[in-house]
């Protein structure tokens, strides 16, 4: 996929005698499971009834995606989310000491099958609780959206026995993992990775993507991918994983929020971005993520903010999808705002 997106395509019978089919979801694993491409369906019907009838939908491969053959990882009826929700089983580790202190935990599904390990951010040891598992998720999506390769996202939710075994071994750690009962944001554990090193030079296999990169930094107002020891991205060969969203969307802070987001006015968060050094002077190509930002329509964006549990839903839900929309629909604008910054 060198030379940009190309689509898939689904097309599938389905039936409900209850209440009709409203949503579908079709994933597609990458060999190495740490990349996938959803189809999402509402409704997608071509022929029949949404009691029984045959649907369609479509999406993308991004551009750059890891070569090989996608196989067919889940097929679902959607009433909740999209993304899937395990439970935390094991703690193999709390990972860093900074701050938030995410752990590394086994997990298992709905039928007791172990699923993998997930860095879970604890909804006890975030600054801005639910909202920044919110903000995890959201961006999370978006990247997904635009092409930018993330680790697979999960719903983690951690009970009170989990809880209690990890406070009796890490007593330090009691209050924040007890805070953390419930529904927290998992992003799968990647193996065969790096953390950018501060003073690579982009590859050209890698420029464009690291266009995006700072430009979707930009769109969700993300101040954490900095030019520093870590910049939040790993890379295996040519693929950059984005990673580390809690911060994102920080204009949620502002007491008066700006009533033209798209332009990049605001702060000095793009001047210290990770690439915005080497990408200054660049004749750059915007035109994938710009035209992708076009088509971030209302249904879209709704489509992402269905995703977030009702548990971590407040206000500033509200004002982050105002301002995608808002962005949105002046995508030639914010572009030109994106050039300004890096002439």
């Amino acid at each position: 996929m060198a030379t940009g997106p190309a689509p898939v395509t689904v097309t599938t019978r389905l039936t409900d005698d209850l209440s009709g089919v409203q949503q579908w979801l079709v994933q597609f694993n990458s060999p190495s499971s740490t990349q996938f491409v959803q189809v999402f369906g509402t409704t997608g019907l071509i022929a029949g009834t949404t009691s029984n009838g045959t649907f369609q939908g479509t999406s993308q491969v991004p551009q750059f995606a890891e070569a090989g053959i996608f196989s067919l990882a889940s097929f679902s009826r959607i009433k909740n989310f999209m993304i899937p929700t395990f439970q935390a089983v094991q703690l193999h580790r709390f990972m860093g000491s900074g701050r938030t202190t995410p752990a590394l935990c086994g997990c298992e599904d709905e039928n007791g099958k172990l699923v993998g390990e997930f860095v879970v951010k604890l909804r006890g040891g975030l600054d801005r609780n639910v909202t920044g598992l919110a903000a995890e998720l959201v961006a999370t999506q978006l990247a997904t959206y635009f092409g930018i390769p993330v680790p697979a996202p999960a719903l983690v939710s951690i009970d009170a026995e989990f809880a209690d075994l990890v406070a009796l071994s890490f007593p330090e750690k009691s209050k924040r993992i007890r805070d953390s009962i419930g529904l927290n944001f998992g992003s799968r554990q990647l193996s065969d990775v790096i953390i950018w090193p501060v003073d690579k030079a982009i590859p050209e296999a890698m420029l464009q993507t690291a266009v995006s990169i700072f430009a979707f930094d930009a769109l969700i107002e993300n101040p954490d991918r900095k030019f520093s020891p870590n910049p939040n991205l790993f890379i295996r060969g040519d693929t950059i994983f984005v990673f580390d969203h809690e911060v994102a969307f920080s204009f949620i802070e502002d007491i008066f929020p700006s009533t033209t987001p798209w332009k990049l006015d605001r702060g000095n968060y793009l001047s210290d971005h990770v690439f915005f050094k080497q990408l200054k002077g660049k004749d750059i190509d915007l035109s994938t993520f710009t035209n992708r930002l076009e088509l971030l329509s209302d249904t879209e964006i709704s489509k992402i903010m269905a995703e977030v549990p009702n548990e971590w839903n407040n206000s500033n839900l509200s004002r982050i999808r105002g301002h995608l929309s808002a962005v949105a629909s002046q995508s030639a604008l914010f572009a030109e705002e994106i050039r300004r910054r890096l002439v």
